[in-house]
C-alpha cells in the first residue's frame, strides 16, 4: 500500500480520540485521558509525516492527488438544463495541505502534551481534552478537503469547536461572551463565505476545486463574477483569521485556556484564511483589484494591531494583537501574489507565536494566574528556561536574523516590493510595522524578564497555600506584605519538566524553521532547501486542465533578487531598531508607556474605540432597531391587521346573526326577498339590453313579462 494511502488516518485518530475522552473520559484517570488525546494527535502527525514522504518520493508534476471515501450525496437538477451536485468525502492531497497538516498535527500534539500539565487541576480535565481533538479533527478535514464545500463543513466545525473552547470556563461571565462574541463575529465572515459558494456553483455548476479553477483558467468564470467571488472569500477569510473589520473577536478570545490560545492563534484556525486564499490562489490571481484589497488590507491591520500591542500590560493580550498583526503580515504575501511566501510565514509563525503563547501561560501558570507585566520583573531567576525560550521566540517574531521570523517576514515584503506601484506603499507600512513588532515583542521581554521584581509574592504565597485554578476571575484579597528568603521565592515560583520541554522543541523550532528560506537570497546555493521550490507544484495549479499559461502569475513568486539582499539588510535594521528602543527605554524605565506621549498612548491602549463603536452601531444598534419593530412594526401595524380583521369578522358575525331567528316564516320570507332582488336584477338586465336582447332571448323576457315564472 502507498503510504499516501494513509491520509484518511490523519483526521480519523483525533476524531476517535474526542469520542473516547468524550465517552469515559470522566471515569478514566486525568493522565490516561490527557494521554489518549496526546497520543491521537502524535499518531497523526505521523500518518502525515509517511504522507509526507511518499509525496517526496513524486516528481514534482505528481505530488497531487485525490482520496475519495464515499459518495456524500448526489443531487440531481433542479431546473431544466440545470447542473446536478455531486458531493464527496474527499481529501486533497498536496505540497500545500500537506504542509498545513504537519504544522496542524505537529503543533498540535505539543500543546496536547502541554496542556497536560497545564490543566491537571481543572474539574473538566475530560472535556478539554475531547474538545481539543474535535478542534484538531475539524482543521485538519478543512486543509484536505478537496471542495469548497467539505472545507466548509472544516470551517463551521473549527468555529463551533473553538466557541466552546474560548468560554470553556462559563461560570466566568467574560469568558462565556467571548466565546459568544467569536461565534457570532465569525458568523459574519462565514455568510461571504457561504455567498461565495453559491455563486461559484450558479456560475461552474460545481464546488471541486479542481473544476472550479479550470473553469477559471479557461475563462468560464466572467471577470465580473470572479471579483465578487473572491472578495467573498476573502471576506469569510477576515473572520477566521481576524483582519480589518472581523478581528475584534481574537483579543477577547484569550479568556480561554492558554494552550487553546497557543493551538488556535498559533498553528490552526486564524491561519485558515490565509489557507483560503493561497488554495484559491487561481481566482485570487485573476484580479487585480481583489489582491490589492487583500494586501492593503492585510498591511492595515498589521499596523494597526502592532500600534495597540505597543500599549498593553496583559502578556496574553500582547500576544493577541501580535497574532493579528502578523496575520496581516501572511495577508500581505498572499495578496501581492508571493503565495509560498505567505504560507513559509504561516509555518515559522506557527512556531514562535505557539512557543510565545506556551511561555505567556508557564509564566501564567507559575504567578498563579497574574498575567499582567507591571506585576512580574526579574522573572529570568526564577524561570532560565521560560525565559530563554520566549527570548528566542521574541528575536525570531522579531525578525532579526539568523532566526526563522527573519527569512519569512523578509520575504513577504520583498514580493511587496517587486510588485512595485501600489504595493510599495503595502512595503513600506509592512516595514514600519516590523520596527513596531521588534519594539513591542522586546517590550513584553523585558518587562516580565528583566529588570527590578514587582511580584505579588503575599498573592502568591496565599495562592500556593490555599490552591488556585485557571477558572473563573481572579481571587482579589487584601494582603499584608510578606518577606521572604530566596529559597521559598523559589518554591513558590518554579517550571514544569513537561512544560519546559515542549518550550524548548518550540524555541528550537523557532530558530532553524528559516532554513527552508535561505535560497531566497542564496538561490544556487541552496536550491533543494526551497521551500517555494516544494509548495510549486501546488500554488502553479499545474493539475488544473489550461492552467498552464496562468502557472507563472499564479504562483506569484518575486521573481528578481537583485534587490534581495539590500531588503533585508533594511529589515533587518528595522528590527534591530525595534530592539534599541525597547533596551533604551528599559534602561530608562520609561517602557511601560513605551515612550509614547500621553495622548497616543491612551488612542492606542483603547483600542481605537472599534469595540465601543461596534457596541454603539451594531449591539446597542441592533437592540433599539429590536425595540422599535416590537413597538411599532409589530405592535401597531402587524397586530392591527390582524386584530383589526378580527373587529371586522366580528361586526360582519353580529349583523348577520340577527338574521338567525330560528322561525320558518322568517326564513320563508328572506328567501322571499332574495327571490323578489334576483328576479329584479333580471328584469331591469333583460330591459337594459334593449332590443337586441328581447330579439335574442324572447323566451325570458316573455316569461318575466307575462310571468311565466310565476307559474
Amino acid at each position: 500500500m502507498n503510504t499516501t494511502d494513509l491520509i484518511f488516518l490523519v483526521p480519523l485518530f483525533p476524531l476517535l480520540g474526542f469520542i473516547l475522552c468524550g465517552l469515559v473520559g470522566k471515569k478514566a484517570p486525568k493522565a490516561l485521558v490527557g494521554g489518549v488525546a496526546t497520543l491521537c494527535v502524535a499518531i497523526s502527525f505521523v500518518c502525515a509525516v509517511l504522507v509526507f514522504m511518499g509525496l517526496l518520493r513524486q516528481p514534482a508534476e505528481a505530488r497531487h492527488f485525490e482520496s475519495v471515501l464515499y459518495n456524500w450525496m448526489s443531487i440531481p437538477a433542479i431546473r431544466p438544463g440545470g447542473q446536478p451536485l455531486n458531493l464527496d468525502i474527499a481529501f486533497l492531497v498536496d505540497p500545500l495541505s500537506i504542509t498545513l497538516t504537519l504544522i496542524i498535527t505537529g503543533i498540535g500534539a505539543l500543546i496536547h502534551f502541554y496542556a497536560m500539565g497545564y490543566m491537571s487541576d481543572d474539574p473538566r480535565y475530560s472535556r478539554f481534552f475531547s474538545i481539543l481533538n474535535l478542534f484538531v479533527a475539524f482543521m485538519l478535514v478543512l486543509v484536505l478537503a478537496n471542495s469548497f464545500t467539505l472545507m466548509f463543513v472544516g470551517w463551521e466545525g473549527v468555529g463551533l469547536a473553538s466557541y466552546l473552547l474560548i468560554g470553556f470556563w462559563w461560570e466566568d461571565i467574560s469568558n462565556s461572551r467571548a466565546g459568544t462574541k467569536a461565534f457570532i463575529v465569525n458568523r459574519v465572515g462565514d455568510f461571504g463565505f457561504l455567498l461565495a459558494m453559491f455563486w461559484i456553483f450558479a456560475v461552474t455548476g460545481s464546488l471541486t476545486f479542481s473544476e472550479v479553477f479550470s473553469a477559471a483558467t479557461t475563462g468560464l468564470i466572467g471577470p465580473a463574477a470572479l471579483l465578487g467571488i473572491t472578495l467573498l472569500l476573502f471576506l469569510g477569510a477576515t473572520g477566521k483569521s481576524a483582519q480589518i473589520p472581523l478581528f475584534v473577536w481574537l483579543p477577547d478570545a484569550m479568556a480561554g485556556p492558554t494552550p487553546v490560545s497557543a493551538l488556535i492563534h498559533a498553528a490552526t484556525m486564524v491561519t485558515a484564511g490565509v489557507y483560503l486564499v493561497a488554495r484559491c490562489h487561481v481566482l485570487f490571481s485573476a484580479v487585480l483589484t481583489t489582491q490589492m484589497v487583500v494586501a492593503g488590507i492585510g498591511v492595515a491591520t498589521a499596523f494597526f494591531a502592532a500600534t495597540i500591542a505597543l500599549t498593553q500590560y496583559d502578556m496574553k493580550k500582547v500576544l493577541a494583537y501580535s497574532t493579528i498583526s502578523q496575520l496581516g503580515y501572511m495577508f500581505v504575501g498572499v495578496g501581492v501574489g508571493a503565495y509560498a511566501a505567505g504560507v513559509f510565514h504561516l509555518m515559522t509563525h506557527a512556531f514562535f507565536k505557539a512557543c510565545l503563547f506556551l511561555g505567556a501561560g508557564a509564566v501564567m501558570h507559575a504567578l498563579a494566574n497574574r498575567i499582567d507585566m507591571r506585576e512580574m520583573g526579574n522573572l529570568k531567576k526564577y524561570m532560565p528556561i521560560t525565559r530563554i525560550t520566549y527570548l528566542v521566540a521574541v528575536i525570531a517574531i522579531a525578525g532579526i536574523p539568523p532566526l526563522a521570523g527573519f527569512w519569512s517576514k523578509d520575504e513577504v515584503l520583498a514580493g511587496a516590493f517587486d510588485r512595485g506601484g501600489f504595493f510599495m506603499g503595502v512595503w513600506a507600512i509592512g516595514l514600519l510595522t516590523a520596527f513596531l513588532t521588534s519594539l513591542y515583542m522586546f517590550r513584553s521581554y523585558f518587562l516580565a524578564f528583566e529588570g527590578e521584581e514587582r511580584i505579588d509574592w503575599a498573592h502568591l504565597k496565599h495562592a500556593h497555600e490555599h490552591g488556585h485554578g485557571h477558572g473563573g476571575e481572579e481571587e482579589h484579597v487584601e494582603l499584608a506584605p510578606v518577606t521572604l528568603n530566596e529559597r521559598e521565592k523559589a518554591h513558590l515560583i518554579h517550571e514544569l519538566p513537561g512544560m519546559n520541554f515542549v518550550l524548548v522543541v518550540l524555541a528550537i523550532g523557532s530558530a532553524v524553521a528559516g532554513v527552508f528560506g535561505v535560497s531566497a537570497l542564496f538561490p544556487n546555493l541552496f536550491a533543494n532547501l526551497s521551500f517555494h521550490h516544494w509548495l510549486e507544484p501546488a500554488l502553479s495549479a499545474w493539475w488544473a486542465p489550461g492552467a498552464e499559461a496562468h502557472a507563472a502569475e499564479a504562483a506569484g513568486e518575486a521573481a528578481g533578487h537583485s534587490n534581495h539582499m539590500m531588503l533585508a539588510a533594511i529589515s533587518t535594521a528595522a528590527a534591530l531598531g525595534g530592539l534599541l528602543v525597547a533596551w533604551m527605554q528599559h534602561q530608562s524605565r520609561t517602557l511601560e508607556r513605551a515612550g509614547l506621549p500621553q495622548g497616543l498612548f491612551a488612542a492606542f491602549a483603547s483600542k481605537y474605540k472599534v469595540d465601543e463603536l461596534y457596541n454603539a452601531i451594531f449591539q446597542k444598534g441592533g437592540l433599539a432597531l429590536g425595540v422599535w419593530l416590537w413597538q411599532i412594526f409589530d405592535a401597531r401595524v402587524i397586530d392591527g391587521i390582524v386584530n383589526g380583521t378580527a373587529v371586522v369578522t366580528g361586526g360582519i358575525g353580529s349583523n348577520l346573526r340577527r338574521w338567525n331567528t330560528g322561525f320558518v316564516r322568517s326564513y320563508a320570507f328572506s328567501i322571499l326577498v332574495g327571490a323578489v332582488i334576483i328576479i329584479g336584477y333580471l328584469v331591469l338586465h333583460a330591459f337594459s339590453q334593449g332590443t337586441a336582447t328581447t330579439t335574442a332571448r324572447p323566451d325570458l323576457v316573455g316569461a318575466l313579462t307575462t310571468g311565466g315564472l310565476g307559474r
